[in-house]
């Protein structure tokens, strides 16, 4: 079991500007839009949401999936949901 660190209460804060950033410019809606869609699991949203957090706290998806820090996707729904070629 982990104990909270800074570095994880750093990346709790980035992970809920970037959900209050996604909200405020209706950006789950713009994904439907340009054919970000799932038929199940989990939302387009999330996974964007998760890949844009990476950016601004310097990790790697690889890297993060490696600590266990998305228990809701695995490595090969990111790949998928990146290189589908339904997304417009």
């Amino acid at each position: 079991m982990r104990s909270t660190t800074q570095e994880d209460s750093f990346e709790n804060e980035v992970f809920s500007m970037i959900k209050f950033f996604f909200r405020s410019f209706s950006l789950g809606g713009i994904l439907k839009k340009v054919g970000a869609y799932k038929e199940k699991g989990v939302a387009p949203v999330i996974l964007v949401q998760k890949l844009f957090a990476l950016v601004f706290t310097h990790k790697s998806l690889f890297e993060d999936l490696k600590t266990g820090d998305t228990p809701e996707a695995a490595k090969d729904t990111f790949y998928r949901f990146i290189n589908s070629c339904h997304i417009n």
